[in-house]
């Protein structure tokens, strides 16, 4: 090839040696894939580096609750220099009335962690949304993601934190609840509307093929309307807007309950569902409803794993401060999983098994939440015998 000159800014010229392209292609292709690497970092570098001016940094002390540190970054985005807000007492810096009061609860509950002797979560990052006011008078919504820094001995000294703006989040996440929730009440009129002329003719018809075929349909309209208020529910647990409401109960009532409202599923799959009462009666607090919905979507998802002619047996168990509840099955059980080791729902969310999938996927996550709401547990064992149980804890 001919050689090339070119001619830079500050006007020293450069030949371009012909053998230029012979010499290129002896450099193995391991290094040139270690060169375009090492780009690629640094342009992944320049991406967290830009980032990194969307958050300020800050320091509060653990014993007095005293703002220790703010990085400069903090003026960007409250409209505050760092130095301000040091002199400005907890409680009454930029937070509004309803955040400084969710604030107090929260730091009221870390501290009583702290004071469990039995704290196992010593590196736990916690993440906090607040309502916050800048400095010329605006409301944003800013969300901290805090740990402790600790002594030797583990003891507290203070919270380390990294906040951001999320207001723009907050906004199209609250516009998007109110598309679900206006979706969801729109789809659910016309649902409720067959299931009632299904109940109106299921009475009216004596033929039993048609009967069936009515049951049919039933079954599937109530499984859609669970979908929907599902999908529902999870828009008010990712926005933090999910309610318990509670009321003492009878826990067999609603096991009654659960077990009448999949009874057309349950003789579909020729599947008996069988209640285990050691006891006349087992009153509890608890959200009626939400724990109903935890017991159709467990009784549903082991329907589904089941094969007929099997059984599920419900149960209880009686402790000093809780009860626990255990659903049992005869199905596969988990795969990969040894026998009688508990297993977290969010491990069944990473297998890649049928257990989690189709509708009843979102059910299990949503049954999660609504446990922890009421300061319960949720988890899942491998039987000695084959199935699985799943399990969760309601504190009386």
């Amino acid at each position: 090839m001919a050689a090339e000159t070119i001619v830079p800014n500050d006007g020293m010229t450069i030949k371009k040696l012909d053998a230029w392209e012979d010499l290129i292609s002896k450099v193995p292709d391991h290094f040139i894939k270690k060169i375009e690497l090492l780009h690629e970092k640094a342009n992944m570098m320049d991406v967290l580096a830009n980032r990194m001016t969307k958050y300020y940094f800050w320091i509060l002390d653990f014993t007095d609750l005293s703002w220790k540190y703010f990085s400069p970054n903090v003026e960007q985005i409250l409209g505050y220099k760092p130095e301000d807000l040091l002199n400005i007492e907890v409680g009454v810096t930029t937070f509004t009335e309803e955040s400084n009061e969710q604030a107090a609860r929260l730091a009221i509950h870390e501290w009583e962690n702290e004071m469990n002797s039995e704290k196992t979560d010593l590196n736990r990052i916690r993440t906090f949304v607040f309502e916050q006011i800048k400095n010329d008078g605006q409301r944003v919504w800013i969300e901290h993601n805090a740990t402790i820094l600790r002594e030797e001995n583990n003891n507290p000294l203070s919270f380390f934190g990294m906040s951001q703006d999320v207001t723009e989040v907050i906004k199209k996440e609250t516009k998007m609840g109110n598309m679900i929730s206006d979706f969801s009440h729109d789809a659910r009129n016309p649902i409720h509307n067959i299931l009632s002329y299904t109940h109106l003719c299921n009475e009216r018809v004596e033929d039993p093929k048609i009967r069936e075929y009515l049951e049919n349909i039933k079954s599937s309209a109530e499984m859609l309307d669970t979908f929907i208020q599902n999908s529902l529910d999870q828009t008010l647990v990712e926005g933090g807007n999910l309610v318990i409401e509670k009321q003492l109960i009878d826990i067999f009532e609603i096991f009654r309950i659960s077990q009448e409202s999949t009874r057309v599923k349950l003789k579909q799959n020729r599947i008996d569902l069988i209640i285990e009462k050691t006891e006349e009666s087992c009153n509890v607090h608890v959200d009626y409803i939400k724990i109903l919905r935890v017991l159709q979507n467990l009784i549903l998802n082991a329907i589904k794993q089941s094969q007929p002619a099997t059984k599920i047996i419900l149960r209880v168990l009686k402790f000093k401060d809780e009860l626990q509840v255990d659903l049992l099955d005869e199905a596969g059980g988990i795969p990969g999983k040894g026998k009688n080791i508990p297993i977290t729902l969010e491990e069944l969310y990473e297998n890649a098994n049928k257990m989690i999938s189709g509708a009843y996927g979102m059910g299990l996550r949503l049954s999660k939440e609504f446990i922890e709401a009421h300061g319960g547990k949720i988890w899942s064992t491998n039987n000695d015998m084959g199935g699985a149980t799943f399990s969760f804890t309601l504190p009386f």
